[in-house]
């Protein structure tokens, strides 16, 4: 492929001020990046543009992409606060092209992709991991790839997949080959594809902390991370798995895809609830994937005080507000508290749990857009919580 070659991308783009009393490290300074994306980057907007197709390292491979995913973190970047920057908190460039969820076919490569990937050559149908590890950094040599010290991210600090194509290292590629024989079309197996991600984070999750076959999971939050954990958790042997919504359409798409029972946080306690189910047992876990764990906080203290079950929790979503943590309940109740970040390790696992029809993400999805589309949906799913899952499919 010619670089000089053009492709159309969604882009966001922002302006570098930072907060007044925000500092800012010298290095994210001269790669104008910002680790609290929120803290720096104003005024951000996305837009459909017209630029070069990448240009390939020799350990690359191109990707024509086939199916990328919307998820909450694309629509946060591109959203502003009541002071006018973007609600995304974590790592961030600008301007980026977002999309960390998507799948593609090989269709060029590097002089030395193949080192890295064995099985690479043109054709081949591949997602990509987000978390770029250097794999050389003393965290990436103690097998912590996902606290890499030196770690770029797919679609927040490097261009993403919300494009016609996409330049990944071979190193952090992986093949769908293993979902061929479960999907049946092109069209099914790549919208499967760019699944894969947002599963992969909450299997990693959920299997930081301990838990048996048959306990009781509480998710809360029902968007495409608390479905994902869902479908995840069900494969993995979790029991009765209990569903706290807000919005209707999502407790209705979480009982279809098996939620045991679903309940709306704000009409009932949460903890009378969940001890009414269980008999007194409680949640054995919780998995926060709202994004708003302050707004359940003290029903779920109330409800640890009260359960039978010690107390795990995964924090998964990003929450916007600090929260008052009694350190008596880890030592009395033996509490465990862990978040979730990357999914370096986990990813061949949860492609062969797909393609071995264990794990069917696809029917998460509830509309397919073009990539026209999309800066217009980036805006409209900051409102509109009634979409699961938007994925682009035209390019």
């Amino acid at each position: 492929m010619k670089n000089e070659e053009k492709m159309q991308a969604v882009e966001i783009r922002s302006v570098w001020y930072p907060r007044a009393g925000s500092e800012v490290h010298p290095r994210d300074v001269e790669k104008i990046r910002a680790q609290q994306g929120s803290r720096v980057w104003m005024q951000p907007t996305a837009a459909l543009i017209r630029t070069k197709r990448p240009e390939l390292r020799d350990t690359e491979v191109l990707i024509r992409v086939r199916a990328c995913g919307l998820c909450g973190s694309d629509v946060s970047m591109a959203a502003q606060d009541h002071d006018g920057y973007a609600r995304y908190p974590f790592m961030m460039r600008s301007p980026i092209i977002p999309g960390h969820e998507f799948a593609g076919e090989v269709v060029d490569m590097g002089s030395r992709a193949a080192e890295k990937r064995s099985w690479l050559k043109r054709g081949v149908p591949v997602t990509a991991q987000c978390v770029l590890n250097c794999g050389a950094c003393d965290n990436c040599l103690n097998g912590e790839f996902d606290s890499c010290i030196a770690g770029e991210e797919l679609g927040f600090t490097r261009n993403g997949g919300m494009a016609e194509y996409c330049a990944v290292d071979a190193r952090h590629v992986w093949s769908l080959l293993p979902l061929s024989d479960h999907y049946r079309t092109e069209d099914q197996l790549y919208l499967a594809g760019s699944l894969i991600e947002p599963m992969a984070g909450v299997f990693k999750g959920l299997n930081m902390v301990e838990w048996g076959h048959g306990d009781t999971l509480l998710i809360i939050g029902a968007g495409p991370i608390g479905l994902s954990a869902l479908l995840v958790a069900q494969a993995l042997g979790f029991g009765n798995i209990l569903v706290a919504e807000v919005w209707r359409e999502r407790r209705v798409k979480a009982n279809r895809l098996g939620a045991s029972h679903s309940f709306c946080p704000l009409a009932h306690k949460l903890s009378d609830v969940v001890l009414e189910l269980t008999g007194g047992r409680g949640a054995d876990v919780v998995f926060e994937a709202s994004g708003y764990a302050e707004k359940n906080w003290d029903e779920l203290n109330v409800l640890w005080r009260r359960q039978k079950a010690d107390p795990r929790m995964v924090f998964f979503g990003q929450s916007k507000k600090e929260l008052p943590f009694n350190p008596q309940l880890p030592i009395q109740r033996y509490a465990k508290f862990v978040g979730s970040h990357g999914h370096t390790k986990v990813w061949d696992s949860v492609i062969r749990m797909v393609g071995a029809g264990r794990i069917n993400p696809l029917p998460m999805i509830t509309r397919t857009i073009s990539l026209q589309e999309a800066p217009e949906w980036l805006k409209r799913l900051q409102t509109d919580k009634s979409e699961c899952k938007v994925t682009i499919t035209e390019f």
